[in-house]
Formats: C-alpha cells, sequence, structure tokens
C-alpha cells in the first residue's frame, strides 16, 4: 500500500477531531486508499482512539471496514435529557397512536381513566384507577370498606324534619307516625285553645281510626309538686286548666317510641310549661301508654278536651336507633 501522509499521525486529543479522523480513515479503507503502513496499522490506529465511555460502547469491524458507537442502557443521566418545558409534567404520550414521547399534563392523565365532568370522583379499583360519575345533589361518598367501591349514597338524617307548620281555628292535629324511624319527637310550641280552661291531650290511631275507649289509656304527670296518675282513661292528659286570655298557653314536648313495632308496648313521654289562670305558670313532665293493645300504630292526635286548638305551631323529627 502507498504512504498518504494524511494518515501518519492522528491529531490531539479532541475527542471529536479524534473521532472525525477516524471516521475518515475508515471512509479511505473503504476506497482502497492509500494509508500509513498496512492495513493493521490502520486498524490498529483506529482502536487506539475509540474509547469506550460509561455512556457510548464503540465497536471497530475490520472487516467491513466499519465504527458503530451504541448508547450502552441505563445509562444516560437525567441531567443531560432535553430540558422539559414546564413544571408539573410527566412524559408519555397523549397523542393517539404510537409516536415520539410528549410531555403531558396531570388534566391530560386523569382524562385517560375516563372522560371527567365536574363533581366526578376518582378511586383506586380492584386494578386500576376509576372515575365515579357524579351523583344527585345532596348524596354523600360512602365507603363500604376495605376491597369494595365507593359509592353515593342519600344522606340520612338523624334527626330528620318530618313536619312543621302553624295550626289555627283546627279541631284537632293529626302526625302521622309509622316504621319509618324509631322515636319521633313532636313540639307543640304556645298552643291556644279556643274554650278557655280546657286540658291538652293525646290519643294513637291504628289502621287511620284514632282510638278513644274509656280504658284505652294510661298516663302520669307531675307538676311540682303536684302527682296525677290515671290507670284508665280515653287518652293521655299533658297539661290541664290550659288558659285562652291573652298570653295564656301551653307548650310541650313529647316522644313517641318504635310506633311501627308490633308486640310493643306503646308509649310517650312529654314535658310541657304552661300559664293560665290568675295568671299562673306551671311546668311539668310525666308518660303515658296505650293499653288496648301492643300493635302498631300509624297516627298522634292533640286535642283540647273542648273546642279547637285556636292557634299554635308544631315541628315533628324522626330519629333511627340503627
Amino acid at each position: 500500500m502507498t504512504f498518504d501522509s494524511r494518515w501518519k499521525n492522528p491529531p490531539g486529543a479532541d475527542p471529536q477531531q479524534l473521532f472525525k479522523w477516524a471516521q475518515d480513515l475508515v471512509g479511505e479503507l473503504r476506497k482502497g486508499q492509500s494509508v500509513p503502513g498496512n492495513a493493521e496499522e490502520a486498524q490498529d490506529a483506529v482502536g487506539g482512539i475509540l474509547v469506550d465511555s460509561a455512556t457510548i460502547d464503540f465497536t471497530y469491524t475490520d472487516a467491513t471496514p466499519s465504527i458503530t458507537a451504541e448508547v450502552i442502557n441505563a445509562s444516560i443521566t437525567y441531567a443531560k435529557m432535553q430540558n422539559i418545558s414546564a413544571t408539573k409534567r410527566a412524559l408519555g404520550r397523549n397523542t393517539a397512536g404510537a409516536g415520539d414521547t410528549e410531555e403531558v399534563t396531570a388534566e391530560q392523565v386523569i382524562n385517560w381513566i375516563g372522560t371527567p365532568a365536574q363533581g366526578d370522583v376518582f378511586y383506586q379499583g380492584v386494578t386500576n384507577p376509576a372515575r365515579l360519575a357524579a351523583s344527585t345533589a345532596g348524596f354523600f361518598l360512602k365507603t363500604q370498606g376495605a376491597g369494595a367501591n365507593p359509592a353515593w349514597a342519600a344522606q340520612t338524617q338523624n334527626p330528620a324534619v318530618v313536619a312543621s307548620g302553624a295550626v289555627s281555628a283546627a279541631a284537632t292535629l293529626d302526625i302521622a307516625v309509622g316504621s319509618t324511624y324509631d322515636m319521633y319527637e313532636i313540639e307543640l310550641i304556645a298552643f291556644v285553645p279556643a274554650t278557655d280552661n280546657v286540658s291538652l291531650i293525646m290519643r294513637f290511631s291504628q289502621s287511620g281510626s284514632y282510638l278513644a275507649g274509656a280504658s284505652d289509656y294510661q298516663y302520669a304527670i307531675q307538676i311540682s309538686a303536684l302527682s296525677t296518675v290515671d290507670e284508665a282513661n280515653d287518652s293521655i292528659i299533658i297539661s290541664g286548666a290550659v288558659g285562652n286570655v291573652a298570653g295564656e298557653y301551653v307548650t310541650a314536648k313529647v316522644w313517641v317510641y318504635r310506633p311501627g313495632a308490633a308486640s310493643f308496648q306503646k308509649t310517650a313521654l312529654f314535658e310541657k310549661a304552661s300559664r293560665s289562670g290568675t295568671p299562673l305558670s306551671a311546668s311539668g313532665q310525666g308518660g303515658g301508654s296505650l293499653l288496648a293493645n301492643t300493635d302498631a300504630i300509624d297516627g298522634v292526635r292533640f286535642l283540647f278536651t273542648s273546642g279547637n286548638i285556636a292557634s299554635g305551631y308544631y315541628a315533628v323529627r324522626g330519629y333511627t336507633f340503627t
């Protein structure tokens, strides 16, 4: 082979110049051009400048001849990667189909789970994240325990407002009760009778019919130091001697327990405050029960022993025990 001074000495230590010199040398070998010495010396010259690094693996193939450079797996540091354009970005691909890596926002990643709408909730399913669509207004997110997905559920207030309103010139106030709640709390607020000096009483109904037999009820009431007990009456007396002169009234709170239960004693407790007479203010508490049977009841009636309820206000709340 003829001597060509271009290949006699490789350039200095600059890696880019060395690599370019080696590439040119290999190109000349492929064309059969002159190199210094012989082919073995040329191979040695190339191999001497191709030094592997922590990230690049060089290979010189004498037979071809050729030079290849391969990036070593897991060798590129984050610092050598292209800068990400903004904070809170992940690398992936949001564009449909295969293609280049892209920067992806958190919102785009969430959209991969399913098309979201305002009010939706994301949770971990059996194997993958999942989306729970928004539900009816007022529903709450209910956990169903480990190993189960959450679900929306209707909120059960305890107590729940069952009914409320004003009473005016009415013979009775009838409150529907049943098995929906374990206890009903009934407030009678500033009830005034149309007739002076009458008693406020209550009765229960079964199948829509109010019981008023002479011995269907018993009650006991204590007002200050005075106690009254009646073991056989047509009603439960809450307050006696209620007046209707200006400033006279009766206010009471009554609790009725498990009205919808069969074979269960139907009882009621009450507290009351009243003003009547000269005037005479009084407060007391008591209770009573249905003696006729232990069947379920479906209503509670309040009335005065004579005349209408001239005015008043009421509120009913339901409680569950479970």
